[in-house]
């Protein structure tokens, strides 16, 4: 049940980030110039990339692991919100 958990807060927190990063971006350039290359770098790097820092930092547990399923969750969701919101 704690999985569960773990995801369904991840989905929230990433949907909470994303949306309105993502909107934000379809609508100012500027944004898009400063976001885009962070989501490049943020697409690219492996998930264990993520992850190593924050064990290393929090210990092993369910806060390091929802950090890192957000981390890795929200670049696809800025670029879907955005590439919807330019259609619209």
């Amino acid at each position: 049940m704690s999985t569960i958990a773990i995801i369904m807060t991840s989905v929230l927190i990433s949907v909470a980030i994303g949306i309105p990063t993502g909107i934000a971006m379809s609508r100012s350039d500027r944004t898009q110039a400063i976001v885009t290359p962070i989501l490049d770098l943020m697409q690219t790097m492996p998930p264990f990339v993520y992850l190593i820092p924050i064990v290393m930092l929090m210990g092993i547990g369910k806060i390091p692991g929802l950090i890192a399923v957000v981390v890795y969750a929200i670049p696809p969701l800025i670029r879907l919100t955005k590439f919807w919101d330019k259609r619209g």
